[in-house]
């Protein structure tokens, strides 16, 4: 992952990418139509195929547009992903909602702080768990 913190693309990205790809040689279009139907350079699209690239939910839904599919057809084959153990799923425990319902209610400027505290710690203990019994923090 990047330094700054940006989200790499992954599995679903790549799958996205792909169908993206199949919708836009089912209707006989090359990367230039699609780019300029939405408003992108070719080389953007051909980042979205190869899943190089995430492209935003409102990209998704320009591109639904433009080449009339659904939103949901861009994720036709998740399901395999995640059946076949390439993409993991996982839901918050109890604990996991408190904190994030405490900090959606704590403003945009203390989010931004709590949020450089946890990857402070999380870059801390990478690899593992804190210390047992509340030991020392980094």
């Amino acid at each position: 992952m990047s330094n700054n913190h940006e989200i790499e693309a992954d599995q679903i990205d790549k799958l996205i990418g792909a169908n993206l790809k199949k919708f836009r040689l089912e209707r006989q279009l090359t990367l230039v139509n699609v780019a300029n139907g939405v408003g992108v350079t070719y080389q953007q699209i051909q980042k979205y195929e190869s899943g190089d690239n995430r492209t935003t939910s409102s990209m998704l839904h320009h591109l639904g547009i433009f080449l009339n599919v659904n939103i949901g057809d861009f994720y036709d084959g998740v399901t395999t992903l995640i059946q076949t153990g390439q993409v993991e799923v996982t839901m918050p425990d109890p604990k996991e909602r408190n904190m994030l319902i405490m900090y959606r209610k704590i403003g945009k400027l203390n989010q931004h702080h709590v949020a450089n505290i946890i990857r402070s710690l999380s870059d801390c203990y990478r690899g593992g768990d804190a210390p047992a019994g509340g030991g020392e923090v980094c």
